[in-house]
């Protein structure tokens, strides 16, 4: 049954835990957008290897699961960092995967017209990406990639799988000492959806502002 003292007793702990599961979704989302440019770049490049190596490189990480990957990185590679850097980097690399397509169909949507004006006016190739066609890409593709930061922040419980003491981990250690799942859970569930739609709010408001500002 719901033990409610019990509820009330644990809430700190949980919410201080929700510090490092939301720097975990922070952290991740930078590398993700940043990598998820440079493949979406990549993937536009007019040499063959490099676009099937981000091919590859795409069709590896969106073919695993995040679980695997992340056990990959810190028990395979064995990477000289803290398990939650480690945690931080698997999951950035996975959300680039999946970021990169969604700029690039940011990319697609911009609109040739601005493309051939850049050109017309002696932008280079790089220049025009760079001023033009990004800037726009990005801002078409904002709600997306703040629903990427929002799934991450669910997805961040995996790094519990390496012993990282985040919100899920700090709430197992919980549960083997007092046995209360329900009451636990309960609580973890509301942390998560305080915080995913606190986000949600947040990042509605952010596309509003820069939509009025347009």
């Amino acid at each position: 049954m719901f033990d409610l003292a019990l509820f009330i007793k644990v809430a700190p702990q949980l919410i201080i835990a929700c510090g490092k599961t939301l720097k975990i979704a922070f952290f991740s989302t930078c590398i993700g957008l940043t990598g998820g440019v440079l493949l979406a770049l990549f993937q536009r490049s007019s040499f063959f290897i490099v676009r099937s190596l981000a091919n590859i490189y795409i069709a590896l990480i969106r073919g695993t699961p995040m679980v695997v990957q992340i056990v990959f990185f810190y028990y395979g590679l064995r990477l000289p960092c803290s398990p939650i850097v480690t945690a931080i980097i698997a999951i950035g690399l996975n959300s680039s995967a999946y970021i990169s397509q969604v700029i690039l169909s940011g990319i697609a949507a911009v609109k040739k017209g601005e493309i051939e004006a850049a050109f017309v006016l002696g932008l280079s190739k790089f220049q025009t990406m760079h001023y033009i066609i990004l800037p726009q890409a990005i801002r078409i593709v904002l709600p997306a990639i703040g629903n990427e930061l929002v799934t991450l922040i669910k997805d961040s419980s995996l790094a519990y799988i390496i012993g990282v003491n985040e919100l899920f981990k700090q709430s197992r250690a919980i549960m083997s000492t007092t046995y209360d799942v329900i009451t636990i859970y309960i609580l973890v569930a509301l942390l998560y959806f305080m915080m995913t739609a606190t986000l949600s709010f947040v990042l509605a408001m952010i596309e509003k502002k820069w939509g009025e500002s347009c």
